[in-house]
């Protein structure tokens, strides 16, 4: 290995006219390594949380099916991968000696070099798609156990290995759209079983003369569990009804129910005459909530059109495709004018900053006023 003496690094200084006393005392010279490739060796810029993942050896890992981009996730935030270029050249070592580990003697550390590279790869936090999660499980919902026949089924670990996102937001997603663990794997439930379950608490409900924030968990699962599974009646309890104070009496998620009952109308028909829709979801509805059962309870859900005699259709965003043009597409297909709190549950998942959402609104719509009301429109970019 050809490598400069110290006498050799002092002539380089004077040649330079660089003071010797204006420098470390200690020095190191660079050389090229027998093993030196400038294709052997990736970049990556981490960011301090990927970095704390690391030191502590939690999870990172790139996951996706193979036509996926690359997507890096630790157990709790996704990134995309992005490739960058710079002008400079970036040169890597494995025994640079950085400035805290120098000391005060006049010997030479001899650095070897092991690659070239010109560019790296960024690592930037994005919002999760947890979209697929419901279009893997929608496919063999539970519907009771004489169905359970092979039935292709997920558990946590089999979700991480297609869905582009944490761990965290993995079973966020999950709680979002209630999917159920049942035996160690996730299961979305039937609609139609669910009504039944449902029906059957509040018949339970009225059979005890209990209020709608009086029903007892305890003896609603032991009762109805001897007809259902026992897993499933507790996990529509916590999903529908929500838990009172520290004793077992829980009430109905209001907003949660009357929702549950839109949809398991609006998923039965193509279309409805919207009037005709208000007055069958009241009439499904418990007293005291069907005052509740009001079309804008739906955005996001259900899409409803005033052009002639209004009517109403389901229209959930699971409809609409992931790329964020061809969302405002389909979404301005199906509507030419649209208020602001109709169309930000379509776009809400494509980021969770509000003032970003706006900003994209502003690139793919154009906004005008109608009768004193902001509305949103395509713009053909």
């Amino acid at each position: 290995m050809a490598s400069r003496t110290s006498n050799e690094i002092k002539e380089t200084l004077k040649l330079a006219k660089i003071e010797e006393s204006d420098l470390k005392s200690f020095s190191q010279t660079l050389y090229f390594s027998k093993e030196f490739s400038s294709s052997e060796y990736s970049l990556v810029e981490l960011p301090p949380d990927v970095v704390l993942a690391l030191k502590n050896q939690d999870e990172v890992c790139i996951r996706g099916r193979k036509d996926d981009n690359a997507i890096l996730c630790t157990k709790s935030n996704t990134y995309t991968v992005k490739e960058a270029e710079v002008s400079n050249s970036m040169l890597l070592s494995d025994n640079l000696t950085f400035p805290d580990g120098f000391n005060n003697s006049k010997d030479v550390n001899y650095v070897s070099l092991n690659s070239l590279n010109f560019n790296y790869y960024e690592l930037k936090k994005t919002v999760a798609n947890k979209r697929r999660i419901e279009q893997i499980l929608k496919d063999n919902p539970y519907i009771g156990k004489s169905s359970e026949k092979n039935m292709t089924k997920y558990t946590t670990e089999d979700l991480k290995k297609e869905i582009q996102a944490s761990e965290r937001e993995i079973l966020k997603g999950l709680e979002d759209i209630k999917a159920c663990e049942i035996e160690g794997y996730w299961r979305l439930i039937n609609i139609d079983y669910i009504k039944t379950i449902l029906d059957a608490i509040i018949n339970f409900k009225e059979e005890n003369s209990w209020e709608i924030d009086e029903i007892d968990f305890n003896e609603c699962s032991s009762v109805l569990g001897e007809i259902y599974p026992s897993t499933i009646i507790e996990h529509i309890i916590k999903s529908y009804l929500k838990r009172e104070d520290e004793t077992n009496r829980y009430t109905l998620r209001s907003e949660e129910f009357v929702k549950f009952i839109a949809i398991y109308l609006l998923t039965n028909a193509a279309e409805f005459n919207l009037k005709e829709f208000l007055t069958v979801w009241k009439q499904l509805l418990p007293e005291g909530i069907a005052d509740m059962a009001k079309a804008s309870l739906l955005n996001g859900i259900a899409l409803v059109r005033d052009q002639g005699i209004p009517s109403i259709c389901y229209f959930p965003i699971s409809k609409l495709p992931e790329k964020v043009d061809e969302r405002f597409s389909a979404l301005f297909q199906m509507k030419e004018k649209w208020k602001f709190d109709e169309i930000l549950p379509y776009i809400r998942d494509l980021d969770d900053d509000e003032s970003k959402l706006i900003s994209i609104l502003n690139k793919y719509t154009r906004s005008s006023q109608v009768d004193g009301v902001k509305m949103y429109s395509h713009k053909h970019i």
